[in-house]
């Protein structure tokens, strides 16, 4: 009988996870193709059809009002705009979302965690790493994070110490050519 998950220590390890990411300690990486289509939790199908039927629709008004070659080309530029502009940010927007569900709740972590398309790893060391769905990110976060607590220690400052007053007057050395004149 497999044993079933601790939801405090789930809460625990996605909070380690979060903060480690929130330091940069932490790489997500996300499989634009197996998060990119329907089915995903991250994905927008909007995202594709109103930038490309804006494109398409401009350079067919370009083509009615400005002739031939001019609208061709505005569907050329359309298309280069496409694929080398709105590509990248429609990946942006995906992995912005992905972020946003997998460390914004332990839930939505879990969620993405199974469904795959997602990986962690460390950044100073990107050799390990754990990829979702068929890694374990429990012992992941267990053997190479610190649990939130110790994590908030080793981040803590040291207390700061009040400054020490300034000086007063009467403190100090007298110079020779030095008057002493009081108000």
């Amino acid at each position: 009988m497999a044993r079933r998950p601790d939801p405090q220590q789930d809460e625990k390890l996605h909070k380690a996870l979060r903060l480690a990411h929130d330091d940069r300690r932490l790489a997500l990486y996300v499989d634009f193709d197996a998060l990119n289509r329907q089915g995903s939790l991250v994905y927008n199908p909007w995202e594709y059809i109103l930038p490309l039927l804006f494109l398409l629709l401009g350079s067919l008004a370009l083509l009615l009002s400005m002739g031939m070659i001019i609208g061709l080309v505005a569907m050329f530029l359309a298309v280069l705009a496409h694929f080398f502009v709105i590509n990248h940010l429609i990946a942006w927007r995906l992995r912005q979302r992905t972020i946003a569900l997998a460390f914004g709740s332990v839930e939505g972590w879990k969620m993405m965690w199974e469904r795959g398309g997602i990986a962690v790893a460390l950044v100073h060391q990107p050799g390990i790493s754990c990829l979702a769905p068929s890694g374990d990110w429990r012992r992941f976060a267990q053997t190479y994070l610190p649990d939130a607590e110790e994590y908030s220690r080793m981040n803590t400052p040291p207390p700061q110490q009040p400054p020490a007053p300034p000086p007063q007057m009467a403190d100090r050395p007298k110079d020779e050519g030095q008057t002493n004149v009081e108000p």
